[in-house]
């Protein structure tokens, strides 16, 4: 059984990983936050975070949905935010039709 997860890694200025504040996920279709913080994997640091997975299959359309992406750097207080297009609806999984895999500060 396979199960997938969508997600984003913030990177700083000069390419490193870094957590963030305030991290969400939100589909602007229906205005509904996906999530919310970042997930801890023991061992990975920095965490990861999740745009989508297939536990919100059945929250996303076929087509694809847009989901802002949105982080503050707890260093210099500086938000980014990209989109991400997501698909779900009846697929066996949800996929990232497009949007980057990393989102960095200036």
């Amino acid at each position: 059984m396979e199960f997938r997860t969508i997600a984003i890694k913030f990177l700083d200025k000069d390419g490193h990983q870094i957590t963030v504040d305030g991290y969400k996920s939100l589909d602007k279709r229906t205005n509904v936050v996906l999530h919310d913080n970042a997930v801890l994997v023991p061992g990975v640091y920095p965490p990861y975070y999740n745009v989508a997975s297939d536990n919100d299959l059945s929250k996303l359309s076929d087509d694809g949905d847009d989901i802002e992406i949105s982080g503050t750097n707890s260093v210099t207080g500086q938000t980014k935010t990209t989109v991400v297009k997501v698909s779900g609806g009846c697929n066996c999984h949800v996929s990232r039709i497009s949007g980057p895999d990393s989102l960095k500060f200036d």
